[in-house]
């Protein structure tokens, strides 16, 4: 190489070392906000962020929250009035439309001072240098709703945001439960319902422990893990992730199961399903005292393996794996393998 290109890509290498450092240095001044770093003039990024408590006495019987990036938590009203706080940018005017319409509770995002595509990457570094840098005492709460719930049975509780996390973990009741994320976690707890609880995130994982009522639970995840710990349903549930792997603890079903996974793991610890469908290309199928009258278990490359009970009746094909599973009378539980081993022991 010449001696000049040395000289120059040198030169290129210092002056970028140099301008991210100068940048780094611009980003902590900023409080580690991008938006108040690459855009200065931006309104969002030069107007300071004020908390805002909200409180509704209006009785209402549905929740809707529709917001870009921020995290949305449920909690527990002690004093039976809805309390929402919230941070916003310190003008007049707000970002959000809040208020009951039609007997639901609308929040809204409306502005876009806070937008979705500069917002959504600063959310994601505020985050990680809450996790990471707590100890320099830097408040980096700014993207989180919280909603204190009064006691009560709702109709429909709907939660969408592009990039927040879904958090509820104190016990609430409802008829139907819609909650979406494009990157967030979801995390339900203690919910109990009627209907439906609908969960879907592209690359979030998905966490739910103590459900019952509902009739049915859907549940997708492009990238993230699938947890059910506990669960009571009267009608079905189904599950689907491409990458993350699936864990269903305590589940019951009185109807059927239809889960599925391209590279993750599936287990399936003390479930009790009428009737089941297992579908894995590449990732293992994991049995401990799984009961079904019915179950089909088909994988390409995984392997099916466990205890299951000795009375079960098992059949099926391996086309170059090893097959091993208990012969009995109970049920009828179909596994087909590609390549995987099948190895069930009682």
């Amino acid at each position: 190489m010449r001696r000049w290109v040395k000289a120059l890509l040198f030169t290129g290498l210092g002056i970028l070392a140099a301008g991210l450092i100068a940048l780094f240095i611009a980003y902590a001044i900023n409080g580690f906000s991008f938006r108040r770093t690459i855009l200065p003039g931006h309104h969002s990024g030069n107007a300071a962020l004020k908390t805002v408590e909200e409180n509704i006495d209006e009785e209402f019987s549905n929740l809707l929250v529709e917001v870009a990036s921020y995290d949305i938590r449920l909690e527990k009203s002690e004093d039976g009035i809805c309390h929402i706080k919230y941070k916003d940018v310190d003008e007049e005017g707000s970002s959000y439309q809040i208020g009951v319409e039609n007997g639901t509770l609308k929040i809204k995002q409306i502005n876009d001072d806070i937008g979705l595509e500069w917002d959504s990457l600063d959310h994601i570094l505020d985050n990680l240098y809450n996790k990471m840098d707590q100890g320099f005492g830097i408040e980096l709460q700014e993207g989180e709703f919280v909603i204190a719930l009064p006691e009560r049975e709702y109709d429909t509780l709907e939660m969408k945001t592009a990039s927040g996390e879904i958090e509820s973990v104190q016990p609430i009741s409802c008829s139907t439960a819609n909650m979406s994320s494009a990157s967030g976690e979801l995390v339900i707890q203690n919910i109990k319902g009627k209907n439906s609880l609908n969960l879907a995130t592209a690359s979030g994982s998905v966490y739910v422990k103590n459900a019952e009522g509902f009739e049915m639970m859907n549940i997708a995840s492009a990238s993230g893990e699938v947890v059910v710990d506990n669960a009571v349903l009267s009608s079905e549930i189904n599950a689907t992730t491409t990458s993350g792997e699936m864990k269903l603890d305590q589940v019951s079903v009185s109807g059927k199961a239809e889960l599925e996974s391209t590279s993750g793991a599936i287990s399936l610890i003390n479930t009790s399903f009428e009737s089941g469908e297992v579908k894995s290309t590449s990732g293992e199928v994991y049995l401990e005292n799984a009961v079904a009258e019915t179950l089909t278990i088909k994988t390409t490359s995984g392997d099916v393996f466990g205890r299951i009970d000795a009375d079960i009746n098992v059949h099926g094909k391996t086309t170059s794996g090893d097959f091993r599973a208990p012969s009995g009378t109970k049920g009828d539980w179909n596994i087909q393998t590609t390549s995987g081993d099948v190895n069930l022991s009682y």
